[in-house]
């Protein structure tokens, strides 16, 4: 069989169709308009993306997560139990989509998949601890207590304000025999109760005016310590938050 000269193959597959009408021009700013409303919704993508992880940042500290480990394997029982699971999950298909959508883009698709990846996760984390640092939850958060936030609100109220799960931090105010009486960041007096044999890695040097955050059970506007640290520049959270409590 006579093989076809290559000029009439790309004839016939590519100029006849063309020439046919059966292949339809599109003008420049056709592509143009197509390509900005790709990049528009990567951009948007994106800030979901950050917004989304912030979110999950601004809950740890607000609800003091981040001290959790250091309370020994209790607390880090307590600390995989505290996390907000759902939307940690719901940020990893955001981060599968958005390596999917900024694929085509060479400064991605020229490297290996696991480098992509890793680069996006770790500009989502980066991303995220600077828009928790600044007032953008807090400001959200207080709409959301003063019910005007019709949009997420309820989300706010649900995981921004702390909880009295098992945490609380305060500054002392009292110290009885077995009893320290602490004022909370909202102004909330909790009475702190110790017994007699418990043991903490920390001691229990503490004075009036001192800073600690107590980890045990809720008993009532009671807890039942299980340890007591002392805050100072030392044991603060890697990223301190913004605070409007």
């Amino acid at each position: 069989m006579e093989r076809q000269p290559t000029d009439k193959i790309l004839k016939d597959s590519i100029l006849t169709p063309i020439e046919d009408g059966k292949v339809k021009m599109r003008p420049r700013w056709y592509f143009f308009v197509l390509a900005t409303l790709y990049l528009v919704g990567v951009i948007l993508w994106i800030l979901f993306l950050l917004y989304l992880v912030s979110f999950i940042i601004f809950i740890l500290d607000q609800n003091s997560i981040w001290f959790l480990p250091g309370f020994g394997f209790r607390g880090i029982h307590e600390f995989l139990t505290s996390l907000p699971w759902i939307l940690i999950f719901l940020a990893i298909p955001l981060i599968i989509i958005l390596e999917i959508l900024v694929k085509r883009y060479s400064f991605v698709y020229r490297r290996p998949l696991i480098y992509s990846i890793i680069g996006i996760v770790a500009f989502s984390m980066i991303g995220g601890f600077v828009v928790a640092m600044t007032p953008f939850h807090n400001g959200l958060l207080g709409q959301a207590e003063k019910k005007r936030l019709p949009f997420a609100g309820g989300l706010y109220r649900y995981y921004g304000i702390p909880n009295k799960r098992n945490l609380v931090i305060g500054n002392i105010t009292k110290i009885t025999n077995n009893e320290y009486h602490i004022k909370g960041t909202r102004g909330e007096i909790t009475n702190i109760l110790v017994k007699p044999q418990m043991h903490f890695s920390s001691g229990m040097n503490f004075v009036v005016g001192d800073k600690i955050i107590v980890f045990g059970k809720f008993e009532g506007d009671a807890i039942e310590a299980f340890g007591i640290k002392k805050i100072n520049n030392h044991n603060q959270p890697p990223f301190p938050m913004q605070d409007s409590r």
